[in-house]
């Protein structure tokens, strides 16, 4: 299952791959952001030698066939924006535990959800996962929002004795994000849809959610008619 080398992934606007020396500082920086940390549940570090830290331990955890780490750069951006991990799971070997981290100047544009989208279809298309679970704070809505949206399914609650946090865990076996599960792959939808109506749900829908995630209503509202039109066409074979 485990890849040579860390893969490379591409979306219309981002490219995830391997995390390397120059990602220290830009690490570092996310990290020792005090919200942003309490948020993902992380230690800030003292000092940016946790950064090699970081890097060894990610590379050594990919060599290990623990886990696999990208970092997230963005067109027209020096330093990455992010990372996104799949940690595989020694129990199961069809699972694996998604994680995420975004900068927050790079909060609301709907790129951690386009990160994670890609991600997820490489875990489930080419890792042939069966399942990927996922853990957020109970008051980090914006992650809760997102692993929703892409099919994951509350499986408990439980507190964090690390950090006393109040957190959930959740779970997803599908093999495509809940965007083009619902507009091709509803249980109750017969109707033999096309690929072009899918890709054009999905579309309109990331509209709509990306302008609601960025608290921009008027946006959302010249969006949300036309992906409710979309629904009501595609479920009901109009």
């Amino acid at each position: 299952m485990q890849p040579v080398r860390v893969p490379k992934l591409t979306t219309p606007r981002l490219v995830l791959r391997a995390p390397s020396e120059q990602d220290i500082p830009a690490w570092f920086a996310r990290a020792t952001d005090i919200e942003s940390a309490s948020l993902a549940g992380d230690p800030v570090p003292d000092d940016i030698g946790a950064g090699e830290r970081w890097l060894a331990r990610s590379r050594q955890r990919f060599a290990d066939g623990e886990a696999i780490q990208w970092c997230i750069d963005q067109a027209g951006v020096s330093d990455a924006i992010g990372t996104v991990t799949l940690s595989f799971s020694e129990a199961d070997a069809k699972s694996a535990a998604l994680g995420f981290v975004l900068a927050r100047a790079y909060w609301g544009r709907g790129l951690g959800s386009e990160a994670v989208r890609e991600v997820l279809r490489f875990a489930f298309e080419t890792l042939e996962l069966a399942q990927v679970t996922a853990e957020a704070a109970a008051r980090n809505l914006a992650s809760l929002r997102m692993l929703t949206k892409f099919g994951f399914r509350h499986v408990e609650s439980f507190v964090d004795p690390s950090d006393d946090e109040p957190c959930q865990r959740l779970s997803s076996t599908q093999e495509l994000d809940c965007d083009c599960w619902l507009a091709g792959r509803h249980p109750n939808a017969d109707h033999p849809f096309l690929e072009e109506r899918r890709a054009t749900y999905c579309s309109e829908h990331q509209l709509a959610l990306d302008a609601l995630l960025a608290r921009d209503s008027e946006a959302a509202s010249d969006a949300m008619p036309t992906h409710l039109r979309t629904i009501e066409r595609n479920l009901l074979g109009r």
